[in-house]
């Protein structure tokens, strides 16, 4: 699924472009290596690689730390939307994303998620 991000209507011979937003299929398991806050990007490390990171649901109170699991869910140009591992089992989320979780995936998201609240 891919979204364009809403913007204002640009002056003729602007240069700026539309941020493309792209989610996933499936999610990336990525791990923090600079605090991700709502309205604050922060970096994980995905694939070998640092990524910027932003928080998927802005609602969320949760300040993602250096360390901390998440998963990648979708990007916005080269900036990965993330949410906090414990998010993949709110109803809301789950069958996009939490479907491919084993039971086993369950218990141990929700022992490794429960030091990481805060």
């Amino acid at each position: 699924m891919k979204r364009l991000q809403p913007s204002a209507p640009m002056p003729p011979g602007s240069s700026f472009r539309e941020i493309e937003t792209e989610m996933f299929p499936k999610g990336l398991p990525c791990r923090v290596t600079s605090a991700v806050r709502v309205l604050d990007t922060g970096r994980v490390k995905a694939n070998g690689g640092s990524w910027l990171a932003e928080l998927y649901d802005l609602n969320c109170s949760t300040t993602l730390l250096p360390d901390q699991p998440v998963l990648a869910i979708g990007r916005k140009g080269n900036t990965l939307i993330v949410m906090p591992l414990h998010c993949l089992l709110w109803p809301q989320y789950i069958e996009d994303y939490g479907l491919w979780l084993k039971h086993s995936d369950v218990e141990l998201i929700e022992r490794h998620e429960s030091g990481w609240r805060i």
